[in-house]
């Protein structure tokens, strides 16, 4: 009896021991389970900071790291992180001017305006040069134009300077869709094929922002025989320039001569003039 009465208290001890582990690990579970939720909250509070240094600086914090000095940055020049969703500029998309905005070589995009006009009224069409060549055609008016402009760049960063190649096509039809007597022939459609070299420029001039200047070689041709042949070849070049939300292009070529022989539109200058400008406006 007296060892019965010994081992009672010893195995009581026993059981109060797993008992006080047991309610200890429970709540370091419980205490575990809390700081988890809260480094879970904290880390998901660092990842909804949208700027590299201080999402870095965040995450620093919760490792026991010092923080970075947001101010070191500055000083030692490095450039700040770009904005989510900058918007791309017009002449951006269109010559990739911006890092964010390159596709690379052999994309195809977009060069000049690309359209469709239902309805166009010609108030003076060449009727005397259309019924030499087909003393039966006759021109109506009214017609369709349209027209189709791509790109691509086959050269980038030329020599590790900022400069590009590209080759470009605009297509202009004029669709006589309105002539049903003579089935709707097309009138004409000019073919354009161009080389350009394109530099990428940054510098202010008189509150505008110069973006681009190119320089190239441009064909403009029919495609159609004596008498109805219309070419001529010239050196282009163009210059854009931005402020807010407007963009400005100012373009201006020089005729490559020809002999008398062989020039088959000797006022093409003075019917089209030496040069464009282009306004565009985004709002």
């Amino acid at each position: 009896m007296n060892i019965q009465s010994a081992c009672c208290p010893c195995f009581s001890r026993e059981k109060n021991f797993v008992g006080y582990i047991t309610i200890i690990l429970i709540l370091l579970g419980m205490a575990s389970t809390e700081a988890f939720s809260d480094t879970s909250r904290d880390l998901a509070a660092c990842a909804k900071i949208e700027d590299d240094a201080k999402r870095l600086n965040c995450y620093d914090g919760l490792s026991g790291r010092k923080p970075r000095d947001l101010a070191s940055a500055e000083e030692l020049g490095e450039p700040p992180s770009p904005k989510k969703g900058r918007e791309v500029s017009y002449f951006s998309q269109l010559w990739e001017l911006d890092r964010e905005s390159r596709r690379g070589k052999y994309a195809i995009v977009p060069h000049r305006s690309n359209y469709v006009l239902p309805f166009t009224y010609n108030d003076s069409p060449n009727i005397a040069a259309v019924r030499e060549a087909d003393p039966g055609k006759n021109l109506k008016r009214p017609e369709v134009k349209f027209q189709l402009s791509i790109k691509t760049k086959i050269w980038q960063d030329i020599l590790g300077q900022e400069m590009d190649l590209w080759f470009g096509y605009t297509q202009q039809s004029f669709w006589q869709f309105y002539n049903f007597d003579d089935s709707s022939p097309f009138r004409e459609t000019n073919y354009e094929p161009e080389l350009l070299l394109n530099f990428r420029t940054d510098y202010s001039l008189l509150g505008w922002k110069g973006r681009f200047l190119n320089v190239g070689f441009n064909h403009q041709s029919n495609g159609q025989s004596e008498p109805l042949s219309r070419s001529w070849n010239r050196i282009v070049a163009s210059a854009g320039f931005e402020r807010g939300n407007f963009s400005l292009l100012l373009k201006g070529w020089y005729r490559i001569p020809e002999s008398a022989e062989d020039d088959d539109n000797p006022k093409m200058g003075k019917y089209l003039g030496y040069g464009e400008i282009w306004g565009y406006y985004f709002w």
